[in-house]
């Protein structure tokens, strides 16, 4: 499912020479998700037996008050308002 949605989606877009990867040079976009305690999603992290089943997770239940961080281009281009330090010191 993530190479769906990372190396795969740039070949579709015929965008691989500029991004899809994490090779040098190449366009840096991403978010890091980081469910409130006492939610659902939170949950299914705390159980989740796999990577696959957290992506899973995360694109089915995932909301946008679950986003800590985007980068687009390497650039931040959103923080929530909360502290991050534990994650991304």
């Amino acid at each position: 499912m993530l190479y769906l949605a990372t190396h795969a989606g740039a070949q579709a877009l015929n965008l691989a020479h500029l991004t899809g990867d994490f090779s040098v040079g190449k366009f840096f976009d991403a978010v890091l998700i980081d469910p409130a305690p006492q939610t659902a999603l939170r949950a299914v992290y705390a159980a989740a037996d796999s990577p696959a089943r957290l992506l899973a997770a995360t694109f089915a239940s995932g909301t946008p008050g679950d986003v800590a961080r985007v980068w687009a281009g390497g650039d931040t281009a959103y923080q929530a308002r909360r502290d991050l330090a534990a994650i991304h010191p």
